[in-house]
């Protein structure tokens, strides 16, 4: 600090503490390192996106008290989403196409999913990505239903506005033969 003002390097040194432990908070409960690794490694996020993403699972934390499994998905796919567009690009800043290309990276070819169970990751990832965007630019509205609800069709944010979740083609991913297998197995 000089002459009561603080300097560049002390505001990073600072900046840093304080990701370092929303860190430490958004992880707390883990067994597994992965979700903390993902925040701390620069080659996902930015210290920028980081922080974002840590203040996201906080009020989340508040708000609707997550199962870990949605916790690390959504740190995942969050990460993801960084890296397809661009780890410097603040996620206030994405588009719509940018939101696009990183979903249209969950397709895959009739030949290599012929049941296409993509089409529920894809949706998973919608689900994630538009909860966090709705949090995003509403971030002073405490409550997620009221959230929603501010963020109906006319007032979603641009980024998101008309992705739609896709429907699978299937009426179930079930093959008959799956059915005779468990009928046997509920048998022993």
């Amino acid at each position: 600090m000089v002459g009561g003002t603080i300097t560049i390097s002390e505001s990073a040194v600072i900046n840093d503490e304080i990701l370092e432990r929303k860190i430490i908070i958004t992880t707390e409960g883990f067994t597994r390192k992965f979700p903390e690794l993902i925040l701390k490694d620069r080659n996902r996020l930015s210290k920028e996106n980081a922080m974002t993403v840590c203040d996201y699972i906080i009020v989340m934390k508040r708000e609707i008290n997550p199962r870990y499994n949605y916790v690390r998905y959504t740190i995942q796919f969050l990460s993801e989403l960084s890296r397809t567009v661009g780890i410097n690009k603040k996620f206030i800043d994405m588009t719509r196409d940018d939101i696009l290309s990183y979903l249209d990276k969950s397709r895959k070819p009739e030949n290599e999913d012929p049941l296409h169970k993509w089409i529920g990751s894809y949706n998973i990832r919608c689900v994630i990505l538009f909860r966090f965007f709705k949090w995003l630019y509403y971030p002073n509205i405490t409550n997620s239903k009221k959230r929603s609800e501010l963020s109906s069709q006319e007032n979603r944010p641009e980024c998101i506005m008309g992705i739609p979740q896709l429907r699978r083609k299937e009426i179930s991913c079930y093959k008959p033969s799956d059915l005779g297998l468990r009928k046997m197995i509920c048998y022993f």
